[in-house]
């Protein structure tokens, strides 16, 4: 399981999981720009693009990557959102995936919608009982307390 690392920190400070094999890594020269990977794939998406990527760091570390959904330049998620889901729904799921997403990570994993969008959802959503803040703004998360409408 991987150990809390201070939101305040993802991306910016390397944590060993395994230190006896990355030490072997580092002695055979196979580990390069060590502490560097979170923060290298986020500019990389934003080069190309596309929306930010997820990170589940609860329980087993996951990272949801978003591709080029087709020729007009519209990525997955923007088609998914126009024609299945809500934009309601998403930041739901993207809660449900992360309860520690800040607004900016919410607006980039969407895509084409402002943080104030994001506050406004949020906020919404709030009202209808669906979420819940729990703890402060910084160092808080976010509950999903009803999926369903």
């Amino acid at each position: 399981m991987v150990s809390a690392i201070p939101e305040s920190e993802f991306g910016k400070r390397s944590h060993s999981r395994n230190p006896l094999i990355f030490g072997l890594f580092a002695r055979m020269h196979f580990v390069e720009q060590v502490g560097s990977g979170i923060g290298r794939i986020r500019d990389l998406m934003k080069e190309a693009g596309l929306p930010l990527p997820v990170f589940q760091k609860e329980g087993i570390f996951t990272v949801t990557l978003y591709r080029p959904g087709n020729v007009s330049g519209q990525t997955t998620l923007k088609t998914t959102l126009k024609t299945t889901l809500k934009t309601e729904d998403r930041i739901i799921e993207i809660l449900s995936l992360n309860p520690q997403a800040s607004r900016t990570e919410i607006a980039d994993a969407l895509g084409g919608i402002t943080e104030d969008g994001v506050k406004y959802q949020l906020n919404k959503l709030k009202k209808q009982g669906r979420i819940a803040r729990v703890g402060p703004d910084k160092g808080g998360y976010w509950e999903v307390i009803n999926k369903e409408p």
